[in-house]
Parts: structure tokens; C-alpha cells; sequence
């Protein structure tokens, strides 16, 4: 038998449910005819009916706000989907850019490859080049650059405008001197070649002149440039040019004996200068020309 509550199975003749404590009324076996037994029904467990249930306002409400919120959420992930599609859209368009910018470059090195094949020079041509270069620097420090206090450049020394030794190219220096400042008449670079006792002289004798001229009213008469004005007119259009043909030093290289070949207004003539050297500079010495060189 089963219970008429909870459908629980239960012994034959039970008075209760040893389940749920339901009474249970004692059922009478039926008079079955012998020839054919019948088939009880199976008695089905009586459900109890589901209470109803009641909303809760407050919770209603909750789960009202976390619909709309989650509402907004959506709207806003459908935004954050919109901005995705549209940071792809502009990486593509740069992913263009970029392919055109590599496209031109590549055009660019293609375009260098070409006018580096068009001009490019043979290691001969390009070993030809840098000693052109190299000529042409050696060649103005040959012209412009001086080596000594003279002003003498290398391409003075090597066309016989200058000496390479010390002493012989002081000595041809104050020749030059005398020679250009005479053809120039200048008179102060003329002395300038003669010791400085004699240059003073000439200077100091020139002061007195100009001192005595202004006492007597006759104020820069006597200057240097009114006697070389002076000089230059008595001499007119005369000149000299030196040759020198060989030095003869003494044993101390401080006295030479230098033969020249002088050109005098066309008279040419070989003589012998005396120099002497003061400190590191050298002079014409004060015995002027002689007729030998140094015994």
C-alpha cells in the first residue's frame, strides 16, 4: 500500500505513514472472482499544491536597476565596439600610408642605385682624383704659406728666390733690400740694410735737419719723403740689379764676402760686397765694396 499523502510505500494494514505521519485508513481487500484476478491500480502520491509566491517589491526593484544597468553596459560596450572598428579602420589606412612610403623609398634607392652606376669611378679614376686634390693643396701651401720671418714660401726656394741655408739666404735678403728700396727710392729702407749704427746716424742727422728747418721756418723740408723726392730726381731713372755668383763666410759665418754681378744703369761689373752679421740679422758691412773676398 502506499500513502494517500506523500505516495510513500508502506507495509499492508499500516495505520500511519512512518514518512510523514499521515493516518491512513485500513482498506478491505475486495472479493476478486476466482477465475480471473484483477489488476489493482497503482495508487498514484497526492501532490500538495505549491504556495504561491508572493514578489518582493524591494527586490523587484533591484533587479529592475540591474537590468537598465545592465542595458548601459551593453550601450556603452557597443560604443567601445564602435571605436575598436574605428582604430582599425585608421591602423589600415597607416598600414596603407606606410606600404606607399616604403613603395617610394624603394623607388628612391632604386633611382641612387642607378646614378651611383651611372657616375661611378674606376679605383684608378678615384686614386687619379685624390692626387689631383692632394697637387692642388701642396700647390697653394707652396705659393702662400711662409716658412721663415722672410715671407719666403717653397716655391721661392725652389726657383732660386730664396736659399736654403740660413746664413746665405740672410745675406741674399739685404741685397734684395738694398736693391728694391734704391729702385723705389726709399730712402729709410735703404739704411735699414746698413748696421744699425749707421741707420741711426742717417735717421738721427735726418732729425736734426727737420729741427734746424723748423726753426728757420722751414718746417718738413728735410723729411724723409722730401729726400727721397729729392733722391729720386738727382737719380732720375737709375737702377741697380744684384746677381749673386758665390758667398764666401769666414770661419765664424759672421763676416762673407759676396760676389755680385751688378747691373748699374746697363754697366755690368763683378765685384765682391762685404756683409757682417749682428745678432741674427745680417748687414752690409761699413767698408762697403772691395776688390777681393775674405783671406
Amino acid at each position: 500500500m502506499f500513502c494517500t499523502n506523500c505516495g510513500k510505500q508502506l507495509a499492508d494494514g499500516a495505520r500511519f505513514c512512518h514518512n510523514c505521519g499521515t493516518p491512513q485508513a485500513v482498506q478491505q481487500p475486495a472479493q476478486q472472482p476466482t477465475q480471473q484476478p484483477v489488476q489493482q491500480p497503482i495508487p498514484q502520491p497526492s501532490v500538495r499544491p505549491a504556495a504561491p509566491v508572493i514578489p518582493n517589491p524591494g527586490v523587484a526593484a533591484g533587479q529592475a536597476a540591474v537590468v537598465s544597468s545592465n542595458a548601459a553596459v551593453v550601450t556603452s560596450n557597443t560604443g567601445v565596439v564602435a571605436s575598436n572598428a574605428g582604430v582599425v579602420a585608421s591602423n589600415a589606412a597607416v598600414a596603407t600610408s606606410t606600404a606607399g612610403v616604403m613603395a617610394s623609398n624603394a623607388a628612391v634607392a632604386a633611382t641612387n642605385t642607378a646614378v651611383a652606376a651611372a657616375t661611378g669611378l674606376s679605383a684608378v679614376a678615384k686614386v687619379l682624383i685624390g692626387l689631383l686634390v692632394t697637387a692642388v693643396i701642396l700647390g697653394c701651401c707652396a705659393f702662400f704659406v711662409p716658412l721663415n720671418d722672410y715671407g719666403d714660401t717653397l716655391t721661392d726656394f725652389l726657383f732660386g728666390n730664396a736659399y736654403w741655408d740660413e746664413d746665405e739666404n740672410g745675406v741674399y735678403h739685404c741685397l734684395d733690400n738694398l736693391e728694391t728700396s734704391f729702385n723705389e727710392r726709399e730712402l729709410s729702407a735703404m739704411f735699414d740694410s746698413f748696421p744699425p749704427t749707421i741707420s741711426a746716424q742717417y735717421k738721427f742727422s735726418l732729425g736734426i735737419m727737420d729741427f734746424v728747418g723748423g726753426m728757420i721756418g722751414l718746417e718738413g723740408l728735410f723729411t724723409e719723403d722730401m729726400m727721397g723726392a729729392a733722391f729720386g730726381v738727382a737719380l732720375q731713372s737709375s737702377y741697380i740689379d744684384f746677381e749673386i755668383i758665390e758667398f764666401d763666410f769666414n770661419a765664424a759665418r759672421n763676416r762673407c764676402a759676396v760676389l755680385v754681378r751688378m747691373d748699374a744703369d746697363g754697366d755690368i761689373a763683378e765685384d765682391y760686397i762685404n756683409m757682417i752679421k749682428i745678432g741674427s740679422k745680417w748687414y752690409i758691412s761699413d767698408e762697403y765694396f772691395e776688390s777681393s773676398g775674405l783671406n
